[in-house]
C-alpha cells in the first residue's frame, strides 16, 4: 500500500501544484495500490470532499504549515498501515526552482523503502554542517516529495518537532531567535533563505521575501518550517535511515542489496554527471 499526503493552501498560489502532486505520486506508485489525499490547510477544520474521483480532499492545520498537515493524517491514517507500507508527503510546491529532478521519480524505488532503511527524494546540501539539537546536518532530503515507509515515519514522529515558539523569544521581534537552539552560522542562513537572499552557494528560495514584505508570524513560522525539514532528515539518519537521491537511484539503477553511497558522494556524482 502506499499513501500519498499532498498539502496545499488553497490553489491561487501553486495554480498547477496539485496536478504536479498528482502526477509525481502517481508515477512513483507505478499502478500499485495506492491511494492520495490531498489536504489543504485553507479549508474550514471538518472540511471535505474529493478533487477528483479517488482522490479525497482533506483540511489540515496550518499551524507550521505542512507538517502539522502531515501530523494531522498521519495520526488518523498511520496506526492502520503496514510498517513496510510507503508513505509519500508532497507539497503542491514541488516544481518551483529546480525540478527537473522529478522527472526521474520511479516505481523502482519503492521496494527498496519497503525492505531497507531507506528515505527517498531531491537531496540537498546546506552551504556548511551544522549541529541542532545534538544533531548534525550537512545533506537533507526535500519535504515537497519525499518517500519513506510506515516504520520510518513511527521512528521520527511528529514531523513539527520545531515551532515558533521552541525557535523565537518573541512574537513581536522576527528575529528574536533563542541562542541555544540555533548556532550563528546556521541563523544567518534561515534568515537569508526565507527572506530570499542569495546564500554562498547562489540559490535563492523561490518564495523568499523580505520582513517588510511579510508579517513577523508568516516569517517566524517558515523558518520554523525549514527547521523541521533539516531536522527530519538528520532524525533519519540518527536512526539509521540512508538518504537516498532520486537522481542518483535512477540512473545507477542499483541492486537494493548494495550499499547505498554517502549522500555526499551522491550529491558530487549529480555535480559531476547533471550539472
Amino acid at each position: 500500500m502506499i499513501l500519498g499526503l499532498l498539502v496545499r493552501y488553497g490553489t491561487e498560489r501553486y495554480p498547477q501544484g496539485t496536478a504536479d502532486g498528482i502526477d509525481a505520486f502517481r508515477r512513483l506508485a507505478g499502478g500499485q495500490s495506492s491511494e492520495l489525499v490531498v489536504i489543504d490547510n485553507a479549508l474550514p477544520a471538518g472540511d471535505h470532499g474529493a478533487v477528483e474521483p479517488g482522490i479525497a480532499l482533506r483540511s489540515g492545520d496550518n499551524a507550521v504549515r505542512e507538517f502539522t498537515a502531515w501530523d494531522l493524517l498521519l495520526a488518523e491514517r498511520l496506526p492502520h498501515l503496514r510498517d513496510d507500507d510507503i508513505v509519500v508527503l508532497i507539497t503542491d510546491a514541488l516544481r518551483q526552482a529546480d525540478a527537473d529532478h522529478l522527472d526521474a521519480i520511479s516505481p523502482t524505488a519503492l521496494d527498496l523503502l519497503s525492505e531497507w532503511p531507506t528515505a527517498y527524494g531531491h537531496l540537498d546540501a546546506l552551504p556548511t554542517p551544522v549541529v541542532i539539537r545534538g544533531l548534525g546536518m550537512a545533506q537533507y532530503l526535500r519535504s515537497s516529495f519525499l518517500a519513506l515507509s510506515a516504520y520510518a515515519l513511527r521512528c521520527v514522529l511528529p514531523l513539527a518537532t520545531v515551532r515558533p515558539e521552541s525557535l523565537f523569544r518573541s512574537p513581536d521581534d522576527p528575529m528574536s531567535f533563542y541562542d541555544h537552539v540555533t548556532p550563528p552560522l546556521y541563523r544567518d542562513m534561515l534568515a537569508d533563505w526565507v527572506r530570499g537572499r542569495a546564500l554562498s552557494s547562489g540559490f535563492r528560495y523561490h518564495a523568499g521575501r523580505d520582513l517588510h514584505e511579510r508579517s513577523t508570524e508568516d516569517f517566524q513560522v517558515k523558518c520554523a518550517c525549514v527547521v523541521d525539514e533539516h531536522l527530519l532528515s538528520a532524525r533519519l539518519v540518527a536512526r539509521g535511515f540512508a538518504l537516498v537521491d532520486l537522481e542518483w537511484w535512477t540512473d545507477h539503477d542499483v541492486s537494493i542489496h548494495h550499499e547505498i553511497a554517502d549522500p555526499g558522494e551522491q550529491l558530487a556524482w549529480r555535480a559531476r554527471t547533471l550539472a
